[in-house]
């Protein structure tokens, strides 16, 4: 049976993807990006809907890279509705993560040879807060929110099981290609809730994956990602803790960590200032939640 569904990378460039979702009756963006390149992928996204609407944002996580694109929907397509964690609300209006999202957008742009420079826009904020179990309609497909923490603690996921399709958060990992001869961990906030959500996603036996940064993947590929995942979240973990053990202060550890896994497309999806500062958070985690172990 033909899919219901179509789904587009609309992102302008690496690191910050937008994905778009249509429907014979809805679209969607699955994340939407830098705020830098958001003009131009609103002017993307509106050329494949023509003078159909966008209906919704489904933001799978509140980090810069996948939530700044939202103002200039807002300002594309007024109607939409922004849906996101609850805990993705409480992280816009605070002043400390405000900051943050406006200084790795600009430091983005840099890293992209653009100019910008604007600040934290009023505009990012969640229309409609999501929890666990919760459903969202787009079109006549019917997803159900998944809460998978890991990555951050407002990870969701949405799984729509009549099409065996999962639009899945990045807790789960970015396999490197084409081989996936590594899935790089991207836990922040958790390490047995990552392996937890890993495990609950690999469950549902999904026909189709939208995995963050990278597209939709099926068949033999899933084959390997869900177990590899695992796999490759236990050896980084297993990595930061015997570079501990054998004396490193957290630079060190830092320097282990980026010899072993800031390779290949990593390099070209994350600026370096933003992998070093998900890697204070990653060992500094791992530290505290494995150490004693």
């Amino acid at each position: 049976m033909r899919a219901l569904y179509t789904i587009t990378n609309v992102g302008p460039v690496s690191g910050g993807e937008a994905f778009l979702l249509t429907t014979e009756g809805g679209a969607a963006l699955v994340d939407t990006g830098f705020a830098f390149s958001a003009g131009e992928m609103t002017e993307r996204a509106a050329r494949l809907l023509g003078d159909r609407p966008l209906n919704a944002v489904l933001l799978t996580h509140s980090h810069y890279d996948h939530a700044s694109g939202v103002p200039a929907c807002r300002e594309r397509w007024p109607g939409v509705t922004v849906y996101g964690a609850a805990y993705a609300q409480k992280v816009f209006q605070n002043e400390g993560a405000r900051q943050t999202i406006a200084e790795m957008n600009a430091n983005a742009a840099r890293v992209h040879g653009a100019a910008w420079d604007r600040g934290f826009d009023e505009a990012l904020f969640v229309d409609a807060p999501l929890a666990e179990g919760d459903t969202v309609e787009i079109g006549p497909l019917s997803f159900t929110v998944l809460e998978t923490p890991g990555h951050t603690r407002d990870c969701l996921s949405f799984w729509c099981e009549e099409e065996g399709l999962l639009l899945a958060s990045e807790t789960l990992g970015y396999p490197l290609m084409p081989e996936i001869d590594m899935v790089v961990p991207n836990y922040l906030v958790g390490y047995g809730c990552t392996l937890d959500s890993i495990r609950r996603q690999a469950a549902l036996k999904p026909k189709a994956v939208l995995v963050s940064h990278r597209g939709v993947m099926e068949g033999s590929f899933l084959d390997e990602y869900f177990p590899k995942a695992l796999l490759w979240a236990e050896r980084v973990k297993d990595l930061v803790l015997e570079a501990a053990a054998r004396g490193l202060d957290e630079a060190g550890i830092i320097a282990s960590l980026k010899k072993q896994v800031y390779v290949g497309d990593i390099r070209r999806l994350q600026p370096e200032k933003a992998f070093a500062l998900n890697a204070h958070y990653m060992v500094n985690m791992l530290l505290r939640e494995c150490g004693n172990t």
